[in-house]
């Protein structure tokens, strides 16, 4: 039954890849985690980049997606906020003290946040970022006509959540690997800067571009 659709499958799975292999505020928060905290706190992060994948997704398909599109206050609302969010992390980073301390024997992180905390800014930085939106949007407007079977929905999702998952938790296990956190021990404050500046960008830019400035 999904024979016919192939080609917009395979065309789903090349947008899909080069999306998530786009620098951006996903790609910015596994990596910060990964490096300054334990691979447990960087893959949950990454757990919560697809949770919110997942949400965004639903709203899309359940037609939502759009009436926030149409709906100013309530775009505004997501755009704003994510900027704000963006920039909040950043002067987080910037201003924190070089905390990152490695167990000599185990090579692990001594300080650690929260279960939560990790879900909850991979969450969080997904939902808030009004490109994904506009970028499940787009991709369920041109693969999926008024007539597709219930079945193409489900793998698209599928492919969607699975590729994400995938993506970003091994993303997340390569950057916390005892070999990187050996190399990066002794520069980690740059991370927390370098790290900052790019959320302060990104969250300047997505202000910028509601603005009509750029």
């Amino acid at each position: 039954m999904l024979a016919e659709y192939f080609a917009s499958i395979v065309s789903l799975v090349i947008i899909q890849i080069l999306g998530l292999i786009s620098p951006g505020p996903n790609v910015a928060i596994t990596v910060r985690n990964s490096l300054l905290y334990s691979r447990k706190t960087a893959l949950i992060t990454a757990l919560g980049i697809t949770f919110g994948d997942m949400i965004q997704v639903a709203i899309v398909v359940f037609g939502l997606g759009f009436i926030i599109l149409e709906t100013e206050w309530l775009y505004g609302f997501i755009r704003y906020g994510g900027a704000f969010y963006l920039i909040y992390l950043g002067i987080c980073s910037l201003r924190a003290r070089n905390k990152f301390k490695l167990n000599i024997g185990t090579l692990k992180p001594v300080e650690d946040i929260s279960a939560m905390k990790a879900l909850r800014s991979g969450f969080l930085i997904n939902m808030f970022n009004p490109t994904v939106m506009v970028y499940f949007l787009g991709i369920f407007t041109a693969f999926l006509t008024p007539n597709a079977p219930n079945e193409l929905l489900l793998l698209y999702i599928l492919i969607i959540s699975g590729s994400t998952l995938a993506w970003y938790s091994g993303l997340a296990y390569c950057l916390s690997h005892e070999g990187f956190r050996q190399r990066f021990s002794i520069s980690s404050h740059w991370v927390e800067y370098i790290g900052g500046a790019i959320f302060i960008i990104l969250g300047a830019r997505i202000l910028l571009e509601a603005y009509g400035i750029i």
